[in-house]
């Protein structure tokens, strides 16, 4: 059991009073008894606003660069960076084979599908949710149990330099690569740029590590050759036509992690039970019923990879009854680029019923309806939920695609409440 003597000897700081510790958190809403809150300051809010809220909640200790007097403090000039040292501290404590799990598209499903395979092998530890961040990288390996044998770390990136930041912090001992393709490009100077950064975590494998990864193509292909270091182990795995979903991403992160897991050492037989087993990811082509009709939720987030992945996912594409595109968001310079190109996807596929939702969407109904498609343009999801979404409800089937921060979630629950004030007839 870590208690929070521990904590303050590994940064150099007073413990007034010695606590078990059970987990750290940042967000006092997910605050349980035992926790440790560290009080992180943000662009919005700052944690120590929360401090009474998280004490409320059964927090056991805090972590603040200013005194608070409720609950045994832990008192540092900046908490991030605290953060970051108790993770690299609490690293150097964990023995267990450790996968990073990084690409563009398919991170969170792949670290979630290698956790459900691997889980016979175990104890298996994996990133939560999405924590692939420089913040959810510190806290996945704070809360990593000691005894763990396998640990999967999810990577993911925004803006330059922040691989070395996350390799150098995980350590992993193999890397796991899903599908690479443009995004967050707002804060990269050319999509080269962003994908010399994102492979740039093979330069933290040791030696004899191992890269495991799908068939690469175009540009992804000559950077990674250009990028990869001698020493290592390249795995290519090829798609697996047995899956959860009958999508081209599902065989193809299905091929992936069958490679991983035969390589740590599962029999076949048992990882393909295992994959077959496996119930997907809330937000990524979930299929949701909505009183009768099929709407598929695939607006966790999205990028020109992910949404071309939805779009090739269905074969009988002109009786899809409502597409529903959202923006792509951080994609900077290049973003009216790449919202056209879905919109001429989404007419080269065959698609015959397209509803467009906020500013940057706009290019791709523009483009779509320039190469025949039916299309519908709203500027912003409440305009969608107001004038459209009799129609969708009447739809046998309904797609769902975006940024995460475009909020389509609401027209999920708004459509799921219409329906149930006003039931189908019949």
């Amino acid at each position: 059991m870590r208690d929070l003597e521990r904590f303050a000897r590994a940064l150099g700081v007073p413990c007034p009073r010695n606590v078990p510790i059970r987990r750290v958190v940042v967000d006092s809403r997910q605050v349980e008894d035992g926790d440790l809150f560290v009080a992180l300051p943000g662009s919005r809010h700052d944690g120590h606003e929360f401090l009474d809220d998280a004490r409320r909640r059964g927090a056991a200790a805090v972590l603040v660069s200013r005194p608070y007097e409720a609950l045994p403090a832990l008192v540092v000039p900046d908490t991030r960076e605290a953060l970051w040292q108790l993770a690299r501290w609490w690293r150097e404590h964990l023995t267990g084979h450790v996968l990073a799990v990084t690409g563009t598209a398919g991170k969170t499903t792949a670290k979630e599908l290698l956790r459900h395979v691997l889980a016979p092998s175990g104890p298996v530890y994996a990133s939560p949710a999405s924590y692939n961040s420089t913040i959810g990288l510190p806290l996945s390996i704070l809360n990593t149990p000691p005894e763990t044998r396998l640990v999967i770390y999810e990577l993911g990136i925004n803006r330059p330099g922040e691989m070395a930041l996350l390799g150098d912090l995980s350590r992993p001992k193999d890397v796991v690569l899903t599908a690479l393709g443009p995004a967050h490009l707002e804060f990269f100077a050319s999509y080269r740029h962003y994908l010399e950064e994102k492979l740039s975590i093979l330069r933290h494998l040791p030696p004899g590590g191992r890269v495991f990864h799908p068939p690469f193509s175009g540009d992804e292909a000559l950077v990674f050759r250009e990028l990869f270091p001698e020493g290592l182990a390249e795995v290519e795995t090829p798609p697996l036509e047995e899956a959860w979903q009958e999508t081209h991403s599902a065989r193809m992160l299905a091929g992936l992690v069958l490679g991983v897991a035969r390589a740590l050492g599962m029999e076949e037989a048992e990882i393909r039970e295992r994959l077959r087993s496996f119930s997907g990811v809330w937000g990524r082509k979930t299929p949701v019923d909505v009183g009768g009709s099929r709407w598929i939720h695939d607006a966790y987030n999205a990028n020109p990879l992910s949404v071309q992945d939805l779009l090739l996912s269905f074969r009988d594409r002109a009786r899809i009854a409502a597409l529903v595109l959202g923006d792509m968001l951080e994609l900077g310079r290049e973003a009216e680029r790449w919202h056209r190109w879905v919109g001429r996807e989404v007419a080269r596929l065959g698609y015959r019923n397209l509803l467009a939702v906020g500013e940057q969407a706009r290019w791709i109904a523009e483009e779509a309806a320039a190469h025949g498609v039916p299309a519908q343009w709203f500027p912003s999801v409440d305009a969608l939920i107001q004038e459209a979404l009799d129609d969708l409800l009447a739809a046998p089937l309904v797609l769902l695609k975006a940024s995460n921060a475009m909020g389509f979630e609401r027209i999920l629950e708004a459509a799921r409440a219409r329906r149930a004030s006003r039931p189908p007839a019949g």
